[in-house]
């Protein structure tokens, strides 16, 4: 999504920007066979039609969910707020973090990173996120081995209050 314009009627208007994809890094370093086979899937690919579920990411930490109506416009999706009361226990790995989001229709939004010395911690998270569909998620990651997952899970938000121990 390149931007969005507010409407006359309150409606914010959504720029996709396919263009984007020309110019971002990772495909200039591409071959131009793959350059043009993004390129050629990327034109057959209506961006709003294919995208029936949106999580703008307002902050870093915080997202707005919407979907797109029987119209092509998109709603907003009615919210709550969710008070999550995190448990970390001994760390997987001397070196390793876990980072935890919540997730809603297979869209993540980052909450927080904990590091290595998260042994015991208690924290308490509160977020706003959709108010049916939500899970938390969890996974550690060796700070050393970027691709390396392990101790992951994920429990479903079904009440506003909850308590979570992580591995």
């Amino acid at each position: 999504m390149r931007c969005g314009r507010l409407e006359n009627d309150d409606a914010l208007a959504l720029v996709f920007g396919d263009d984007w994809y020309a110019r971002n890094e990772l495909m200039q370093r591409a071959s131009a066979e793959v350059q043009q086979e993004i390129l050629r899937i990327r034109a057959g690919l209506p961006v709003a039609e294919a995208t029936p579920t949106l999580l703008i990411d307002m902050y870093g930490d915080w997202g707005r969910a919407f979907v797109r109506g029987a119209d092509g416009r998109y709603e907003r999706v009615e919210e709550r707020d969710y008070e999550v009361d995190v448990v970390a226990s001994a760390v997987v790995a001397p070196d390793s973090k876990v980072t935890i989001r919540w997730e809603w229709r297979g869209i993540p939004q980052r909450l927080a990173t904990l590091g290595p010395d998260r042994a015991s911690e208690r924290r308490k998270m509160r977020f706003r996120a959709p108010r049916e569909g939500v899970t938390l998620s969890w996974s550690t990651e060796e700070e050393h081995v970027p691709d390396s997952r392990a101790g992951a899970g994920s429990v479903p938000l079904d009440a506003a209050t909850i308590t979570v121990e992580l591995p």
